[in-house]
């Protein structure tokens, strides 16, 4: 095993390496996300990153969607499933679910599954979408989000 050298990393470090870490294994020619969720206890729940459907051509090797090309925010052409649909997919008990952390704030309809979380307390992301629908729908919920950065 490598032994890492150096201070421990702050947690926006950490989830950062994790959530690009998921990232490597997107399937979408769009944009390649990756998410992590955590316990009340921090412990790891689940990971997703977004890509086509289970047995379908790879987008990023040689077969595009049609909505590939597509403007930020347009997500209406486009055969991906989204990082927090996965997310939820991966996870053998959504109730354990706390806390989120994902490259962009969720969408419209992400924002809508999450919400349907019994115990999800907070969303944290580390840059924005162009459609803040998803914030809205989080806010509705009355759930906490924010962005965070690695400094």
């Amino acid at each position: 095993m490598r032994k890492l050298r150096g201070p421990r990393p702050s947690k926006e470090i950490f989830y950062r390496m994790l959530i690009d870490a998921a990232a490597s294994q997107s399937t979408c020619a769009r944009r390649a996300v990756g998410g992590v969720a955590f316990d009340k206890e921090g412990r790891i729940v689940s990971i997703g990153f977004n890509g086509v459907p289970k047995g379908w051509p790879h987008c990023n090797e040689g077969s595009p969607c049609s909505g590939a090309q597509d403007e930020s925010g347009n997500t209406t052409r486009c055969d991906a499933v989204h990082v927090e649909k996965n997310l939820l997919l991966n996870c053998s008990n959504p109730d354990k679910i706390y806390l989120v952390v994902l490259p962009i704030y969720p969408c419209k309809d992400c924002a809508i599954l999450l919400a349907n979380l019994r115990y999800l307390n907070e969303v944290l992301y580390f840059d924005i979408y162009p459609d803040t629908r998803g914030l809205e729908i989080l806010d509705k919920s009355g759930i906490k989000h924010r962005k965070i950065s690695v400094t």
